[in-house]
């Protein structure tokens, strides 16, 4: 009996002791997530989302909001909560719609998921304007190239205008310049303008490739990925192992920020003080505050935080102020300090209270580097090879194209040109033909029309001639306008509409694609919204394109 009585007492006091373990490993933990959400807010917040994944609604919901809470700036927990709302009732469509729009604005304030964005939009951008020129080329050259040599062969010397080719050697721009000069050589009036605007959007492209190579580089950059996971709150091991001994500001600030956030003060306030060095920045003087704050040197921190307001006031030095003041008991000092930083920006104060609400130590607000200022870093370290006076460069390209559009407009009325008759398909000049009527159309066509006293036999033989030659090409239209939008108006000679069409088209398509691809440094969240629209852009760009073409082409304006 009093065996029993001893087991039942031991596995009570045992049961005792695991439930204090667990009880104070929870507020540990809970310790844990407070400290990190200060120290890598964004590394938390994916934290809580994965955990939310686990969970039920009510649950779920609860920690996405504590997520947006430590990251207001990240897009990730609005879109999960879209997800999460998303109903097709009235009430709760708009209400988790509201959530969807708040992720989209949020691109702005967060560098992988802005950087990734513009990198597909660039790179779109880029893909249409390279492949306009091609599509046109494969339209234009199967009509244009008979034009071309009936001309050399009337007069060798216009075989010149073949010259255009011979600065493809270059580059591929130059080629894609030089067919599409070819392809709208032979158009007149208003289309030929649909020339010069093409030739002058090309000078862009090799920029936007600059821009794509940069992208691409920067992406895969260990320095650039250091850089922005500090000072966006992903993670501060890496970065103390790859921006040891770098050269520029950024990096080096970004350094002594993950030195200062790894508990390594000495070292951080060394790198500070190396960076004044370079120039006097506030957010500098704040940090290097806080070093020696987290040195218990607070008349030095004081006295930073001091020189930076002397440059330029911000509320992180008013409330580190305020918070020094409070440990050394001067509560006047703290209470108007903390007003001070309240009044420039409260959101971000109240933001910073409530999440070191669970700590017990000191907490003093730091400075990071702003996504402007990263963005710019990255191009900068990305585009640094770009060489504007290479052959391969922008300045000669641009010169090329307005060479070019110079040659389309001096040309623009010139009678050598040959024509297609547009009733019979039949190629005519100048050299060949001693008169050419104004309205499109070969002797031959023109006198039938207007002269009833010609053979009957010559008449019919013309009006069959004429018949076969645009049902035949009828045909052709009819093909194309079940392909890439824009084709059929470009083989008809509608230049603008054609360019509208196609450009939309390709830029939704290419989009598309870049959208599933371009997710660096965002996984496992995609750009789901952007490819949903693009989606419905090119279903409709497509249907559009091809009815406007049908459209026209039944009425006989093609």
């Amino acid at each position: 009996m009093c065996l029993k009585k001893t087991s039942l007492l031991f596995l009570f006091l045992s049961l005792l002791l695991l439930s204090a373990h667990l009880l104070s490993a929870q507020v540990l933990w809970a310790k844990h997530l407070s400290e990190e959400a200060l120290v890598t807010p964004e590394a938390y917040t994916y934290l809580l989302l994965e955990e939310a994944r686990k969970k039920p609604d009510p649950e779920s919901l609860e920690l996405i909001g504590k997520a947006i809470k430590v990251s207001p700036d990240d897009p990730a927990p609005y879109f999960e909560l879209f997800d999460r709302t998303f109903s097709l009732h009235p009430q709760k469509f708009f209400h988790s719609l509201n959530y969807l729009f708040k992720g989209i604005s949020a691109y702005t304030k967060s560098f992988w998921w802005f950087f990734n964005l513009t990198g597909i939009l660039s790179g779109a951008v880029l893909t249409a304007l390279v492949l306009i020129p091609i599509i046109i080329a494969l339209s234009r050259l199967p009509l244009d190239i008979p034009l071309m040599a009936h001309e050399i062969e009337e007069n060798t010397r216009a075989a010149g205008y073949l010259l255009v080719l011979l600065p493809s050697v270059l580059g591929p721009y130059y080629f894609l310049a030089a067919i599409c000069f070819l392809s709208l050589m032979h158009l007149k009036g208003r289309p030929r303008y649909a020339g010069y605007l093409l030739l002058f959007v090309l000078i862009f492209t090799p920029l936007l490739s600059a821009y794509m190579k940069a992208y691409l580089s920067v992406s895969s950059s260990p320095e650039v990925k250091a850089a922005v996971a500090v000072n966006e709150g992903r993670s501060n091991v890496y970065a103390t192992e790859v921006l040891r001994g770098k050269a520029e500001d950024p990096l080096r600030f970004s350094y002594a920020l993950a030195l200062q956030r790894e508990g390594r003060l000495r070292a951080a306030a060394e790198e500070y003080r190396k960076l004044l060095n370079s120039g006097r920045d506030p957010r500098v003087y704040i940090n290097l505050g806080n070093c020696y704050a987290g040195m218990r040197r607070l008349d030095k921190a004081i006295e930073m935080y001091n020189e930076s307001i002397k440059i330029k006031p911000l509320p992180s030095a008013y409330y580190n102020l305020s918070m020094l003041a409070r440990e050394k008991l001067d509560f006047v000092a703290g209470d108007r300090y903390f007003q001070q930083a309240s009044d420039m920006d409260f959101d971000r104060i109240a933001q910073f209270r409530e999440l070191r609400n669970d700590l017990k130590k000191l907490a003093l607000m730091e400075e990071t580097l702003s996504e402007r200022e990263l963005l710019s870093f990255a191009l900068g370290w990305g585009m640094n090879n770009l060489k504007p006076l290479s052959v391969t460069g922008p300045l000669l390209l641009t010169v090329f194209s307005f060479l070019l559009i110079a040659v389309l407009f001096v040309t623009r009325e010139s009678s050598s040109m040959a024509s297609r008759c547009q009733k019979c398909g039949k190629l005519y000049c100048t050299a060949c033909e001693r008169r050419i009527p104004r309205v499109g159309m070969c002797t031959e066509c023109f006198r039938s029309m207007i002269s009833f006293e010609s053979n009957p036999a010559e008449r019919i033989d013309t009006i069959v001639k004429t018949h076969n030659y645009l049902k035949r090409r009828r045909r052709i239209l009819s093909v194309l306008s079940f392909t890439v939008p824009g084709l059929t108006l470009f083989y008809g000679g509608r230049m603008f509409s054609g360019l509208f069409f196609s450009f939309m088209f390709l830029f939704s398509a290419a989009a598309l694609v870049f959208s599933q691809i371009f997710t660096f440094n965002i996984q496992p969240y995609k750009h789901n919204w952007l490819t949903s629209l693009l989606f419905l852009m090119l279903v409709f760009f497509y249907l559009s394109g091809n009815l406007y073409a049908i459209r026209r082409l039944r009425k006989g304006w093609l």
